[in-house]
């Protein structure tokens, strides 16, 4: 049996890839634009023998490569288990056999165990395939979109997240425009979208609806980077607790956070929850019978200007979030345990930094663009977000 296989050799109900391998080939069996790219399935990586076919097989791929997980717990039906795995991009070839080892050790993660104990999986059981994809450069505008409206399988609707370059795609018709507000896409763009999107649904046999992610380059070619079945939490599942028990005298609206926390919370992470409230991030969290809820805080934190360009986006992160953060982060990454205060120290500043800072200023930047949305409402039924 070959150590490598091609996506395009990868039978649909191979379970030796896992589910994100298995997706990858069925959109490219489907003639979908999805990129080229190969897998290291779970059994040869327990065996070490991958190497040498791995690195003729890349030599076949255009650089540079994307490298991500597929697990057997990954991208099913049944539940995606969404950012436990790690993904690294813009790998060079000669870096590709580091890439898949960091991958596959992610497997070992304590929120992979973590989600596993609250399912009653064996954590042990996991199977980690790796797969190395070329990656698509010189992109426009890359986002997600999903062919039903999650928690709502049966509505006519498509959902779709945009998230533009930094370098203005576009640029003539936003001054055409004359909003400042971003076009979202070309209408050319938008049915080219949209028709892979439903292919990649009935090609993975979504029934209830699929997640896809897309990326546009500067040929306004739209490619297909991953396709999995919606997870519709809310249908499945009604909320544990009614609201009336812990609402009275508070209209605000609370959210059973079934997305993130669909299971009931440990202590530790009830205990997490507590400190929210008092770190002013500008939302608050109770936990209700075990279970998470959400809700604006009473006492909302202030309001944020949207910087005036994209350099100065850039800016507020690489240059206030990014260094705020990895200065708590530090001594985590040292190996050593730190102090269970200093570890709850970091938790309450970055949150705190999130509600402040980051969220205020990115409800700035939806505001032009759901305006803008309101005004321009495509005749085909899409509904977006950002």
């Amino acid at each position: 049996m070959r150590s490598v296989l091609d996506l395009d050799r990868v039978a649909a109900d191979d379970a030796q890839v896992g589910g994100k391998a298995r997706n990858l080939a069925k959109l490219r069996a489907a003639g979908l634009p999805c990129p080229a790219g190969v897998v290291v399935p779970a059994a040869a990586l327990a065996t070490g023998n991958w190497r040498s076919e791995l690195e003729d097989a890349c030599a076949r791929l255009r650089a540079p490569l994307a490298v991500r997980s597929s697990a057997s717990i990954e991208d099913l039906s049944s539940g995606a288990a969404p950012g436990l795995f790690a993904s690294i991009l813009e790998v060079a070839p000669d870096a590709v056999a580091e890439a898949v080892e960091a991958v596959a050790t992610s497997a070992r993660g304590v929120a992979v165990r973590s989600y596993c104990l609250l399912r009653n999986i064996d954590p042990e059981a996991v199977a980690m395939s790796v797969v190395i994809q070329e990656q698509v450069t010189d992109v426009l505008a890359t986002g997600v979109l999903y062919t039903r409206p999650p928690s709502r399988p049966d509505a006519p609707t498509l959902v779709v997240d945009i998230e533009h370059s930094d370098d203005g795609p576009w640029a003539g018709e936003r001054a055409r425009d004359g909003s400042g507000a971003p076009v979202p896409l070309p209408p050319a763009a938008w049915q080219q979208l949209v028709d892979h999107a439903l292919a990649a649904e009935r090609a993975i046999g979504a029934e209830q609806g699929a997640d896809v992610e897309w990326v546009i380059d500067r040929s306004n070619q739209v490619w297909l980077a991953q396709a999995r079945p919606i997870v519709h939490g809310e249908e499945m599942r009604p909320a544990p607790i009614e609201l009336f028990q812990f609402s009275h005298g508070d209209d605000r609206e609370w959210s059973w956070d079934v997305t993130h926390n669909p299971d009931p919370l440990s202590p530790a992470q009830a205990g997490l929850v507590d400190r929210v409230g008092a770190i002013g991030a500008g939302f608050e969290m109770r936990v209700v019978g075990g279970y998470l809820y959400t809700a604006p805080s009473a006492t909302p934190a202030p309001g944020a200007e949207l910087p005036d360009s994209a350099g100065a986006i850039t800016r507020f992160f690489t240059d206030e979030i990014v260094p705020a953060v990895d200065a708590q982060l530090a001594a985590f990454e040292r190996g050593s345990e730190p102090p269970l205060g200093a570890a709850l120290s970091a938790y309450d500043q970055v949150v705190g930094l999130y509600g402040r800072r980051v969220a205020p200023t990115l409800r700035a930047g939806r505001q032009p663009l759901q305006q803008f949305l309101a005004a321009h409402s495509p005749e085909a039924n899409l509904s977006q977000s950002m």
